[in-house]
């Protein structure tokens, strides 16, 4: 994502969600990152999220 033809501009709010497991010790891992611009409304990056995820 930040080394790809297009990263985002610095400054620039990322969203990322994690999936972690339940077992003790085991890391966490990457399910979403995007960028969401200047807002930080919960209801667009919800309605993300589920584009993502369909």
């Amino acid at each position: 994502m930040f080394s790809g033809p297009d990263p985002p501009v610095a400054g620039t709010k990322i969203r990322a969600y994690m999936i972690a497991p339940n077992d003790v010790g085991s890391p966490a891992q990457v399910f979403a990152a995007f960028v969401i611009g200047e807002t930080t409304n919960a209801e667009d990056a919800t309605e993300q999220l589920h584009s993502v995820i369909q």
